[in-house]
């Protein structure tokens, strides 16, 4: 029977033996870049289709009180200039993210994989450039259209009668807006865009 002491004293030596790091090969290696990539295109890919639905309700929402409320032109109005509003950022919306979806991921290694991830950090990155300078417009406009069309179709007297309350509503509106926006920009940007920088680091 081995005493307590040689026991030690074994379990002290497998502590000590190094442990050999995984042997991968280069076809496993770019398996798992791969899907790297695919992971933070697909949370892109997740802002574009949440954002896309969401602009379509709003052409919406808005093409409905233009029509039905034209003969009171300060309404229609209001509702033709917030769907002018978002037709910039719709565009460069479309326009980008088809690029990065419709880019395909080759089978071959090393410097396919790394153009095509510079590639969808240059994309996105250059999307949430415009995102960032757009939003700062978009934002307090959007707020103040909504804010606008709601008194007016629902609250007697409209805006003008109650502007304290609509200033109130305002503010909580950008606020709100602003306070979604950072979550998703960290979420849907910052991260993608650092983790596919450090995917390229390392490729280098």
């Amino acid at each position: 029977m081995m005493t307590l002491d040689k026991l030690k004293e074994e379990w002290g030596q497998r502590e000590n033996k190094p442990v050999t790091p995984a042997v991968y090969s280069q076809q496993e290696f770019n398996t798992i870049i791969k899907s790297r990539i695919m992971k933070n295109k697909n949370i892109a890919m997740q802002y574009f289709w949440a954002a896309f639905a969401l602009q379509m309700l709003v052409y919406a929402l808005l093409f409905h009180v233009v029509i039905r409320y034209w003969a009171q032109t300060a309404i229609a109005i209001t509702g033709l200039t917030g769907v002018a509003l978002y037709i910039p950022f719709t565009v460069m919306l479309l326009k980008k993210f088809k690029r990065i979806a419709s880019a395909r991921l080759m089978d071959k290694v090393d410097a396919s994989l790394y153009r095509h991830i510079a590639f969808c950090r240059r994309e996105l990155q250059s999307f949430y450039r415009f995102k960032k300078h757009y939003e700062m417009v978009l934002v307090p406009l959007s707020a103040a259209i909504g804010t606008f069309l709601t008194f007016e179709l629902y609250v007697p007297g409209g805006a003008f009668a109650h502007l304290s309350v609509a200033v109130i509503t305002f503010v909580v509106a950008v606020l709100s807006c602003l306070y979604a926006i950072r979550r998703e920009n960290e979420r849907n940007f910052e991260q993608p865009i650092a983790r596919f920088q450090q995917m390229l680091d390392e490729l280098m």
